[in-house]
């Protein structure tokens, strides 16, 4: 008899403890997860948000997702993925969780480091204790280096000491991917097969022999090692 009733009670624990779970689980919330890439040079999303579709220079590796997961419940579990993962490496560095009162809130930073140029989706994952789950998704083009440009050369009569000194200016020169942080390192300034000097200045004075037609070509380097298409001008001084 005893051992009946102590199975009785078990069972109607076991009920109790089974509704009151499917109960909280009915007021359980979503988590709330959110990602940014204000680390980044030359991104769009300095601002938590829950997608992101950005673009990123291969030579500034790695690229950084910050994100912030938060939810009502203990026991948060994150989980972060790319496609395509071929040649391409997923760090995930989560920081310790901090509970405050009710709360765990969640703070990390995933590094990507692309080994080439492609497109890729980064698909992150919160999952609370009742197994609802949320999601943060970035889409990153990851190109390669932009090589820098000289729209067009400028050459200008300055006789400041001679009658045939000239000014030469490339300052119309720019770097394609400035805004992810490429930069012009050098100029290159030909005259014929004469005259070949490497210099940070876009502008330079020059003094030709005397009259006649000169070719005159100029190209830039950034700060990735390439070279712009060569300018070249041919000149005549009278």
């Amino acid at each position: 008899m005893k051992k009946i009733l102590i199975l009785t009670s078990l069972f109607t624990v076991i009920i109790a403890c089974d509704k009151r779970v499917d109960f909280f689980k009915e007021l359980n919330k979503k988590p709330e997860l959110l990602i940014n890439s204000k680390d980044n040079m030359g991104t769009n999303h300095p601002s938590f948000t829950d997608n992101i579709v950005d673009s990123f220079k291969l030579s500034q590796s790695p690229y950084m997702l910050n994100l912030t997961a938060t939810d009502d419940n203990k026991g948060l579990f994150l989980n972060a993925f790319v496609s395509p993962s071929t040649g391409s490496n997923l760090i995930f560095n989560q920081s310790q969780p901090i509970i405050n009162g009710d709360k765990e809130d969640i703070n990390g930073v995933i590094y990507f480091t692309p080994s080439q140029a492609n497109t890729y989706v980064i698909n992150i994952e919160a999952t609370d204790i009742f197994e609802e789950t949320s999601t943060a998704q970035a889409k990153i083009v990851v190109f390669n280096n932009l090589p820098p440009i000289i729209p067009y050369l400028a050459i200008t009569s300055d006789p400041n000491l001679n009658q045939y000194e000239y000014k030469f200016n490339a300052s119309s020169a720019f770097d394609q991917d400035a805004k992810y942080g490429g930069a012009i390192i050098k100029y290159n300034w030909m005259v014929d097969n004469n005259y070949n000097v490497e210099t940070e200045f876009n502008i330079i004075q020059y003094i030709f022999p005397g009259p006649g037609t000169y070719q005159v070509r100029v190209r830039c380097q950034d700060n990735d090692g390439d070279w712009s298409p060569l300018v070249t001008v041919l000149y005549s001084v009278l």
